[in-house]
C-alpha cells in the first residue's frame, strides 16, 4: 500500500504573485453561512486546572452538526478547563470548534476537548455530552469537533489533557458560528435543493442551462469550447454561480459582467484540473488546481489571499476532493483508478496525516464521493457503469457499512447531489443518449426530467474526474 505523508507549504502573497501574477480575493458553494469572524479563546492546562475524572474514548470519529454517535469512557484523572457560551442567534447554529495544541511544545502533551449542552460536570462526563473530535491533537497539533446548538442555548467547552499528569503551556481553540448549511451541487436559489445545471459549449460562445427541478429554465452565456464548468457562490451572496476555467491560459471566469472581464483571474496552468473548495471553511469557495506532473494542490485562499501548496499522490491518481473529516473544510485526496486506493488528508489535523487511506473500487469505476448517508461527511463511493451500481461506504457506521444501490446504465454521467433538501446528497446520473436526468431522492422518491441537448455537458455536481 502507497503511504504519501502529503507535504503542506504555506507561502505568502508575494510568492504567489511572483508566480500567478497580481491575486484578487475570490468567493463560494457547498458550505455553511459565517455569522461573524471566528471567535477566538485561548487557555493553558496546569496541575491547577479542575480535575476530570474519567476522558472520552478516543474512537477516531468526530461528531459533526449532524452526527453523534454513543459515547464511551477510559479510565483516569485528568486536568481540564471549561468555557461557558451562549448562543445569542435568533435560530440553531452549527459550531465548528477547531482546537490548536502548538503551543503545547510537543506532541507528547497530547490534549482533546469536548462539548456539553447546558451544564458540565467534571465527575460525570458522559452528562449532557453533547461532542467530541474523536481524537486528540497528537504530532498534528490540531483536531476539531461541531455541533449543533439551539437558540438561546447555553453550552460548555471543556479542553483537557489525554494523558494524565501533563501539562500544555498554551493551546487555542476557535468557534466558528454558522448556519444554513447545504450540501455541494448547483443552486442558484439557495433553498438547499440543488438543480439542473448544464454547460454547453459552442464554438466561441457557450451558454449555461439551468433550472430547479420544478422551476422555469434559464439560460446564461458564459465561457467557450474547451472550458471546464467550475461553478460556486464567487460573489458571496449564498448563490451558486456559473463559471468556468480556461485551460488555454489557465484563467477562471467567475461571473457574468463584461465590466469586470467576467471575473477573469489568472490561476493554474493548461494542464491543471480545477478542484475548486471551500478550504478555509469561511462561507467562500476558493480557487484550486491539481497539477498531475507534480501531484501538488495550490490552493488559494479567499480568508487570507494567500495559498498553500499540498503535496499528495502520484502519477495516475485523480483528484476527488470533498468534506470526508466533517469539519467543514474542503479536504486534499485522490483516488487511484489502478487498485482503487482512496487518500484524504483530513483539514481537522492541518492535512498533516491520513484521514482515510482504503481500497475501495476497481479501475473502471467513477469516484463519486459525497455524503450520502447525511453525517456531515463525504463517503468513499464509485459508480460502476458496467453494472449500473453505486458502492458507498458509509462513514456512519461501523458494521455493515458498504451499500450498494443500482441506478443508471453504461454510458451515463453520474451527478450526485442533494436534490431535496434533507442533507443527504441522492443518486442521480444525466443521460446523454436521450438527454435525461434520473434523480433517485432520498425522501422525496425517483423522479426524472428531459433536459438538454446533445453535446451537453452535466455541471450540478462537483464530479470534475477527467
Amino acid at each position: 500500500m502507497y503511504h504519501d505523508r502529503g507535504r503542506v507549504i504555506s507561502i505568502g502573497l508575494l510568492l504567489l504573485t511572483l508566480i500567478f501574477g497580481s491575486p484578487a480575493a475570490v468567493l463560494s458553494q457547498g458550505e455553511c453561512n459565517i455569522v461573524g469572524p471566528p471567535l477566538v479563546t485561548t487557555g493553558d492546562i496546569s496541575a491547577a486546572d479542575t480535575d476530570q475524572t474519567l476522558r472520552l474514548f478516543r474512537d477516531g470519529r468526530n461528531t459533526t452538526c449532524l452526527f453523534n454517535r454513543p459515547q464511551f469512557t477510559s479510565t483516569g484523572t485528568y486536568d481540564a478547563d471549561q468555557y461557558t457560551f451562549t448562543n445569542t442567534e435568533a435560530g440553531p447554529v452549527c459550531v465548528q470548534v477547531d482546537l490548536d495544541a502548538r503551543g503545547c511544545g510537543v506532541s507528547t502533551n497530547q490534549i482533546s476537548m469536548a462539548a456539553y449542552l447546558g451544564t458540565y460536570n467534571p465527575s460525570s462526563i458522559l452528562t449532557n455530552v453533547i461532542a467530541d473530535p474523536g481524537l486528540s491533537t497528537g504530532g498534528n497539533f490540531a483536531t476539531s469537533m461541531s455541533f449543533s446548538v439551539a437558540a438561546g442555548a447555553t453550552y460548555v467547552i471543556v479542553v483537557h489533557s489525554v494523558n494524565a499528569a501533563t501539562t500544555c503551556p498554551s493551546y487555542t481553540f476557535r468557534r466558528t458560528i454558522t448556519n444554513g448549511c447545504r450540501n455541494t451541487g448547483f443552486d442558484a436559489a439557495n433553498d438547499g435543493s440543488a438543480d439542473l445545471a448544464l454547460f454547453r459549449p459552442s464554438g466561441g460562445l457557450a451558454t449555461w442551462q439551468t433550472k430547479p427541478l420544478n422551476g422555469t429554465p434559464t439560460s446564461t452565456q458564459l465561457g467557450s469550447s474547451g472550458d471546464i464548468p467550475v461553478p460556486g457562490d464567487y460573489t458571496g451572496d449564498e448563490t451558486s454561480d456559473v463559471a468556468v476555467f480556461r485551460p488555454s491560459n489557465g484563467t477562471w471566469y467567475t461571473t457574468t459582467n463584461p465590466a469586470t472581464n467576467y471575473g477573469a483571474q489568472r490561476w493554474g496552468i493548461s494542464t491543471d484540473l480545477p478542484v475548486q473548495g471551500d478550504y478555509d471553511r469561511d462561507g467562500i469557495t476558493d480557487l484550486a488546481v491539481f497539477r498531475p506532473s507534480e501531484n501538488n494542490w495550490y490552493i488559494l485562499r479567499s480568508a487570507t489571499s494567500a495559498f498553500s501548496v499540498v503535496n499528495l499522490g502520484v502519477s495516475g491518481d485523480k483528484p476527488v476532493p470533498a468534506d470526508y473529516d466533517g469539519d467543514g473544510k474542503t479536504d486534499v485526496a485522490v483516488y487511484r483508478p489502478s487498485n482503487g486506493l482512496w487518500t484524504a488528508l483530513g483539514s481537522s489535523g492541518n492535512y498533516g496525516s491520513f484521514f482515510i487511506q482504503r481500497l475501495f473500487g476497481i479501475s473502471t469505476d467513477i469516484p463519486v464521493p459525497a455524503d450520502y448517508d447525511g453525517d456531515g461527511k463525504a463517503d468513499t463511493a464509485v459508480f460502476r457503469p458496467s453494472e449500473g451500481n453505486w458502492y458507498v461506504f458509509q462513514s456512519s457506521l461501523t458494521t455493515a457499512q458498504v451499500r450498494i444501490f443500482r441506478y443508471g446504465l453504461p454510458g451515463d454521467i453520474p451527478q450526485q447531489a442533494d436534490y431535496d433538501n434533507d442533507r443527504k446528497d441522492d443518486f442521480a446520473v444525466f443521460r446523454p443518449s436521450n438527454n435525461t436526468w434520473y434523480i433517485n431522492r432520498s425522501t422525496l422518491g425517483a423522479t426524472q426530467q428531459v433536459f438538454g441537448a446533445a453535446g451537453d455537458i452535466p455541471a450540478t455536481s462537483p464530479n470534475r474526474i477527467p
